[in-house]
Formats: structure tokens, sequence, C-alpha cells
């Protein structure tokens, strides 16, 4: 018998269900308050006996709409960003912008019928498109890439959008009045990035700065500057400002000091940061003795005299040199200094034999 029952209830509310008078209508969002939707009449034959109030008198359309005997109106804003964002439409994605409400027909007060109505909410392109965070005032996008990727390189931007609800039909050009080795391309759902059509070089030009442009399906169109910066890769090495041996000479009788260079070395890196940033030492091949004599500055390529200097002794000195940058994978170069001596006269005369006889 319980069973009997149940199929009846379903069987009941499915009759109920497909038998409710159903209409669509639409309705442009930011009409003016109190504006007609629809009226009975225009759903069905009606007498001035007949009026429709809302089913469910507790659903939150009621904040928005009002019945008016046989009229349904607008009683506030109708604001479709504002359905989408709090969910009142039915559909997720907000794709159209449908709501679903239901309203009893009554007759002499008598309840007679169930009318569904769909509503659809229809966008007014009101809005531009919208690039970054306007709360922070953003009006450049900065990107960096290396110089070192290859042609064919993606490079992502971040794309704009639309409060109309209308990202997926958002276009996108940039400026081509300026040469540049990127050109835009799209992946569909809104997805933009930069190709990278050419060898890209730090060292030649460091940074691109370009303007792109969305435009939505109404011409209604957003410019906004993107500034890309090169970063370095270490791909030079070191260069001696001369490509001759430092030649210097100098006394015998020049004082040892750490304050005062006899003489500087100097190189130069077209990298950047760590790549370029160059230390000096003595290369692996030279002696203790002359390691003893002159100290080398690491960092400023500084050469000092540590002991005094003896003419008769050693006349000349040939120090090779070597600098490398402080980046991944680097290569030292080498360069020479060659020291000459100077002689002062510093020694007395010496007698060969004691006595000299005159002839």
């Amino acid at each position: 018998m319980l069973r009997i029952y149940i199929i009846f209830i379903i069987y009941y509310i499915s009759f109920t269900l497909s038998t409710r008078l159903k209409y669509r209508e639409s309705v442009k969002e930011n009409v003016d308050l109190y504006y007609t939707i629809t009226s009975l009449d225009k759903m069905l034959s009606v007498n001035y006996q007949q009026s429709i109030e809302f089913l469910n008198i507790n659903s939150p359309y009621t904040t928005y709409f009002l019945v008016d005997g046989q009229k349904l109106r607008t009683s506030r804003l109708i604001d479709r960003e504002e359905f989408c964002r709090i969910k009142l439409c039915e559909n997720s994605i907000c794709h159209p912008c449908e709501i679903h409400m239901d309203f009893v027909l009554k007759e002499n007060g008598q309840s007679q019928d169930i009318i569904s109505l769909i509503l659809t909410i229809e966008d007014v392109n009101e809005f531009r498109p919208q690039f970054l965070d306007n709360a922070r005032n953003d009006k450049t996008i900065h990107l960096n890439i290396s110089e070192g990727v290859p042609v064919g390189h993606m490079l992502p931007i971040p794309s704009a959008t639309d409060n109309d609800g209308e990202d997926e039909e958002l276009i996108y050009w940039i400026d081509t009045t300026k040469k540049l080795p990127f050109e835009l391309v799209s992946f569909g759902s809104n997805q933009i990035a930069l190709n990278v059509t050419e060898p890209l070089d730090r060292e030649i030009q460091d940074f691109y700065e370009l303007k792109l442009t969305a435009s939505d399906r109404e011409n209604l169109t957003t410019t906004i500057s993107i500034h890309i910066a090169i970063s370095d890769i270490n791909d030079n090495v070191p260069i001696f400002d001369q490509s001759n041996p430092y030649i210097i000479n100098i006394s015998e009788n020049t004082f040892p000091s750490l304050t005062k260079p006899i003489l500087c070395v100097h190189a130069f890196d077209n990298d950047s940061n760590e790549n370029s940033r160059i230390t000096y030492n003595f290369s692996p091949q030279v002696s203790e003795f002359i390691r003893q004599t002159f100290q080398l500055n690491s960092q400023t390529g500084e050469l000092f005299l540590l002991q005094s200097l003896d003419y008769e002794q050693y006349k000349e000195y040939r120090i090779p040199i070597k600098a490398q940058d402080s980046g991944p994978v680097s290569v030292p170069v080498y360069t020479l200094i060659i020291i000459n001596i100077e002689d002062e006269n510093d020694n007395k005369p010496i007698l060969k034999h004691e006595t000299y006889h005159p002839t």
C-alpha cells in the first residue's frame, strides 16, 4: 500500500511540473526602476479577475522584482554582473544569465495554475576591458625573459578581463609601428602570449616596450604598456682594456707599499650582475718568489710591491695574470705584466788588486 502511495505522489508531482505554463522573457540590465518586464496578457488570455503572485515569497528574486497585479516589474537596479557574482543565474558560467521564477496564477483569490518564467538578463556593454588590478593603479605589465631563449619561445601575457562577462570575446593586438622580435599569438580561452621571432641579445638591447590593446565585441578598448626586461646569460668573457702586455719600468730603489700600486690591470665584461663581476689573480704558473715580491688585488687589479728590488739580481719580471667573471660556466682570460727594473748607482767600485804599480 505504501509503495502505491509513493508512486502516486511521484506521478502527481511529475504531472504537475509537466503541465506548468512555461514562458520565456528577456530584459536588459540597468532598466528603469519599476520597468514592466512582462504581464499576463502577453502570456495567456486573461480577465481582470486574474492575477499572479510569487510561488515562493522567500525567493531571492523577490528582492529585485515585484508583482503588481498582472504585471511583473523591477523593484531595484538589475545588474547582470551582480547576478553573476552572487550566483543568481541558473547557468554556473553565467552565459547566458538566466533566472527561473515560479508564479501562482489566481482568479478571484483562488489558485488556478503555476506559471514558470525563464528570464534572461541581457548584458549592456558598459565596461571597457581591464588589465591587471585597477585598485593598484597598474599602468604597465612588467615581464622578464632570458636572452638565451630560442626562437619560438612563448612568453605568456596576463590577459584582460571584461566585467560585462565577455572575456572569451576579447580580441588583442600590439602596436607594430616599430620593429620588435616578438609577435602576438592567441591560444583561445582568453590566453595570449608573445612569440619570440628573432634571437635576443641583452648586450645590444636590454629591454623592449610595446603597447597592447584589448577590445570587446562593441569596440570598447583599453591599451596598456608592456615592459620586457631581457635578463643576462653568461655569454661573454672578460676583455682586457689592452691587447698587448702591460709594460712598466720602475727603479730598483722603489719602496714597497700596500697603498700605492705600481700598476693596474683592467678588464670589462659585457654581461651584467654576477656575470660581469671580474676577479683578478696570478696565473697558477706564477712562482712563490713572485707571489712574495708582488701582491695583486683580486677586486681592483692593482699590483703592489711587497719586497725591495735589486737590478743586479733580477732585471725583469714576467707575471701572467688571469681575469675571470663570477657567472656560471665562466671562462678565464689571461694577460702578461712585464716589469723592467731600472738600475741605480747603488754600488761602489771594487778594486781587483790591493796594490797597483805605475807603468
